[in-house]
């Protein structure tokens, strides 16, 4: 067990080093109004940033201590929670509606084409990985819900004040969108980081079974999946944690 915990350790260093790199450089390459901050890109970077060294200084305080933090790991889970949602969200909007309007853009230089894939696609593979690396927890209360949609609307009003103030839209598609038509769309979004969220909730509790006390790292439950008699009691595991 204790072999497997530093791997987890030094894959969270690796993810976070990456992780505060393509921010460094993302920060460097903004230049607009707003900058950095314009972008949902980057604000879902900085989630990504914030919770891979959540998960560093937990790793450290349990190696170096033999115990970790609940309340570190309760708002690791928060940021996780956050991270995931958006950066599924980021990637299925930036590869469906914004690659193929910019394209010329993303493709002009092999540069700006890896920070496009660092941003938009390396992402996916973060959270992912992270989802079957650790159990993660995932309250499904409404306030979490509320949470993770109230994140989309601070940023969606911090878009519209970049572009009150400088006249241009970070994302091109924006310029199309009618008073009619933008509700339409961003409600759209909504409902895409709500199928992200239950789905993040769906997989981790059909893979993992309960937490312990490291980072809440446990067994896989992929072979208890399809058994009746062991998802029944994972099950009951899951209620006696409420």
């Amino acid at each position: 067990m204790m072999e497997w915990k530093f791997v987890v350790s030094a894959v969270h260093i690796a993810f976070a080093l990456f992780s505060l790199v393509v921010t460094a450089v993302s920060i460097s390459l903004s230049h607009n109004w707003g900058g950095f901050t314009a972008y949902l890109t980057q604000w879902n970077l900085t989630m990504q940033m914030l919770y891979f060294v959540c998960c560093v200084a937990f790793d450290a305080s349990f190696i170096m201590h033999g115990f970790a933090s609940e309340t570190l790991a309760t708002h690791r889970d928060r940021f996780f929670v956050l991270s995931f949602v958006y950066c599924n969200t980021v990637a299925i909007l930036y590869w469906t509606i914004i690659f193929p309007e910019d394209l010329e853009r993303a493709v002009s230089t092999a540069g700006t084409f890896f920070m496009d894939l660092c941003q938009h696609l390396f992402i996916i593979f973060f959270a992912w990985t992270e989802l079957f690396l650790c159990y993660h927890t995932f309250s499904r209360a409404l306030l979490e819900i509320f949470f993770v949609q109230a994140f989309a609307f601070v940023y969606l009003g911090w878009n519209y004040i970049v572009h009150a103030a400088s006249g241009w839209f970070p994302y091109p598609f924006q310029e199309h969108l009618t008073w009619v038509t933008a509700p339409v769309v961003y409600l759209g979004m909504s409902l895409v980081t709500l199928a992200t969220y239950h789905l993040g909730w769906y997989v981790n509790n059909r893979v993992w079974t309960a937490p312990d006390h490291f980072g809440r790292c446990h067994t896989s439950n992929f072979a208890d999946i399809g058994n009746p008699d062991a998802e029944e009691k994972v099950v009951s595991m899951r209620l006696a944690e409420v």
